[in-house]
């Protein structure tokens, strides 16, 4: 069989296989709504799911009367659109009834929606991939079938078992988002649509300025210290404007001719005061730490970056051994991270004050997803069911949480096998390549220095575990992955 053929039989598979998962989750929703068995959620009536309905259809107007604007629009979509747009499906919920805090995600999104409606404008599914390499397309393919293997497994399982699987396939987002990549990516291929998604990106970010600078004054918050976006949140909102900052700051440097220089810088620095008045700290060093990148990119090689981190983190000791009220901070807080290691969360003994109470929240939640990794080492857990066994494995909190480790999260739900690779693919393997890319043309992979940065905040959130910062972080892997197809041609 030819390598195209391969390529056209395995996307059509998995296509197939997104039905299955859609029409599985749909059958569950059904019957649990018949028996009674799983609380499902349906809130259709509030205003701002009305406003939200509203919003999306224009958009869907738009691209009815525009197509060739789709990439334009799809980065509008992935950003702007609110999440209370899918109440209007019935959804489960994402913790215990029992936790304070809770929230219902349905069976399909917004971002669903609109790429079929996409593909339904067209009148077909784009099979043929004759002018994209196959290595650019088998790299999705491996993906989702790391994730999906695992998944169907444990339905399997727990259908022979006698139980409900829809913990198991509800938020499978990642798994759907890249197969819906895999029929429509290859458009990406092309300068203009790169350029109409990094000019859509551009019109979103202050659109999501504005939503997350209201939603804060709104909830009674400070605008500055404690920005926080109704999509996403507080912590989630700063990673991801910092890996958007990086990737802007990137390309106005680089000044390849795609966007305007000026309106890269402007979109930049907006990003930039998005990290500053959410405050959060993963982002800020993220931040600095990408920006110091763009700044010496040409001098970069793996054991530069070795000797540069030796160098600061020998002085950053050595401040810090020469400061005794940090000093003595810091055993303190040591000494609580041991209290939680071995006797958990709940003691008296802990020393939690506001600095860092977060840090020990982590390193509890930390814990438990590990003790979960262990008992689960071989297919995961699935998708959903992290809240629903938090409390087995000595994680106390009885709100709505998830693992704030991106790479925990990838492990616990996908299994040991298919997480570690998953890992590798999304974080580890854009750094290598960057590391790895030689001067041949004057300008780096903007995109891989941007997921670069990500991943140093997927060390203390689970970024990717919202469904529209995953099909953002895909689009720029799969740029990513393009531009270095792109330069293996040139060169």
């Amino acid at each position: 069989m030819s390598t195209k053929k391969l390529a056209q039989l395995s996307m059509f598979s998995l296509f197939m296989l997104y039905v299955v998962v859609i029409l599985l989750s749909f059958a569950s929703y059904l019957y649990n709504i018949y028996t009674s068995d799983i609380p499902i959620d349906f809130r259709h009536d509030r205003p701002i799911t009305i406003a939200s309905v509203c919003y999306f259809f224009a958009l869907c107007i738009f691209l009815f009367c525009k197509r060739n604007l789709f990439w334009f629009l799809f980065p509008v979509v992935i950003l702007t659109v609110p999440n209370a747009f899918n109440s209007l499906f019935p959804g489960v919920f994402l913790s215990p009834m029992s936790d304070k805090t809770n929230a219902s995600f349905s069976f399909i999104s917004h971002i669903d929606i609109f790429v079929i409606f996409y593909l339904f404008l067209k009148k077909k599914i784009n099979l043929e991939c004759s002018h994209v390499p196959y290595r650019y397309y088998s790299f999705l393919i491996y993906v989702s079938l790391l994730m999906i293997v695992p998944l169907i497994l444990l339905c399997v399982k727990h259908v022979l078992k006698g139980g409900d699987y829809i913990h198991i396939i509800n938020g499978a987002y990642q798994f759907r988002y890249v197969v819906l990549l895999l029929l429509i990516g290859a458009e990406l291929y092309t300068k203009r649509n790169v350029k109409l998604f990094l000019t859509g990106c551009m019109v979103a970010i202050p659109l999501l300025f504005f939503e997350g600078a209201i939603s804060t004054i709104l909830a009674g918050k400070n605008i500055v210290g404690e920005m926080f976006s109704g999509n996403f949140a507080n912590n989630v909102f700063g990673n991801s404007a910092s890996m958007l900052f990086i990737l802007f700051l990137c390309l106005a440097r680089q000044n390849q001719g795609l966007v305007s220089r000026v309106s890269l810088i402007v979109t930049s620095l907006l990003c930039l005061v998005i990290v500053l008045m959410t405050d959060v700290r993963a982002a800020l060093l993220a931040s600095i730490i990408g920006s110091i990148i763009v700044l010496v990119y040409n001098y970069l090689t793996a054991f530069r970056v070795l000797v540069a981190t030796g160098v600061l983190v020998t002085c950053l000791g050595f401040f810090l051994f020469h400061d005794k009220e940090i000093l003595g901070y810091m055993y303190t807080t040591y000494n609580s991270v041991e209290i939680i290691i071995n006797a958990g969360y709940a003691n008296n003994d802990l020393a939690i004050d506001p600095t860092n109470s977060s840090m020990l929240t982590r390193i509890a939640i930390w814990k438990g997803t590990i003790m979960m990794i262990l008992d689960n080492n071989l297919l995961g857990i699935g998708t959903g069911q992290w809240n629903y066994l938090k409390s087995e494995y000595g994680i106390p909190f009885n709100v709505l949480l998830d693992t704030h480790n991106d790479y925990l999260n990838y492990l616990v739900q996908y299994g040991v096998i298919s997480g570690s690779v998953l890992i590798f693919m999304f974080f580890l393997l854009p750094i290598i390549k960057m590391l790895n890319f030689k001067s041949k043309i004057n300008y780096a992979n903007e995109y891989y220095i941007a997921l670069m940065v990500f991943g140093v905040t997927c060390l203390t959130n689970a970024n990717t575990n919202k469904h529209q910062v995953m099909m953002l972080f895909l689009v720029l892997l799969l740029l990513g992955r393009m531009k270095e197809e792109k330069t293996k041609q040139i060169t």
